[in-house]
């Protein structure tokens, strides 16, 4: 339960700073769509208690999240090499978190989950 409230005070905090204190780029629709959805994603997440399922999921982000963050400093410096090394790792950790092992953690959640008898009235 701390972890989604954490999460939901993040995205909360990045789509007040986005629509309030960043200037309008050229994505800025975009990038509102991006976190109205996050946060509504994790509201819903919440209050329907599905709260193990949407923090593996949320974790898996955060955790192709890490080497991006690294990769833009480096590309500040002058350390083109670590960029460069940076970026491969960045690019192949993204495709496994984001593709593979997401995309099987929803295929498992799609296939294990059991959910009360009484909401199959609905």
């Amino acid at each position: 339960m701390t972890y989604a409230l954490i999460q939901i005070g993040y995205h909360l905090g990045e789509t007040i700073t986005h629509v309030f204190l960043e200037g309008h780029d050229n994505d800025f629709y975009e990038m509102l769509l991006h976190h109205l959805c996050a946060l509504f994603l994790l509201l819903c997440m919440t209050f329907s208690n599905f709260l193990a399922i949407g923090c593996v999921i949320n974790l898996l982000h955060d955790v192709s999240d890490i080497i991006p963050s690294f990769t833009k400093i480096a590309s500040s410096c002058v350390y083109d090499n670590l960029t460069l090394v940076l970026f491969v790792t960045m690019t192949l950790g993204w495709f496994y978190f984001r593709n593979v092992t997401l995309s099987y953690m929803v295929f498992r959640i799609w296939t294990e989950t059991e959910y009360p008898t009484e909401w199959a009235a609905y």
